[in-house]
């Protein structure tokens, strides 16, 4: 025969077991799907800022009488309006 201590502890040990697992189980079951949904969303933002690296530094213009955006840096702006400039004002490029 167990003495009535030694089942207590059993009893008092088994039941905060099971009510732990099940509490546990819960949470991983519920931490997984979101840790892998939020897994793939980073993956696929990822995925889609390799494949256009380069419009997240430019920005839309449409420079004279175009129809066409085109998209460039501030650098890219400023080299088209200079050449743009010099293009049209030539004597002052001479001198």
């Amino acid at each position: 025969m167990i003495p009535i201590r030694i089942r207590v502890y059993l009893l008092i040990f088994f039941s905060v077991f099971l009510i732990e697992s099940v509490f546990w189980r819960n949470i991983v079951d519920g931490l997984i799907p979101a840790f892998l949904s939020i897994l793939i969303i980073y993956f696929l933002d990822f995925k889609g800022n390799i494949k256009r690296p380069l419009l997240r530094f430019k920005e839309p213009y449409i420079i004279g009488n175009s129809t066409e955006i085109e998209y460039l840096t501030p650098e890219e702006l400023e080299k088209r309006l200079k050449y743009r400039k010099e293009r049209e004002n030539p004597e002052e490029r001479t001198g």
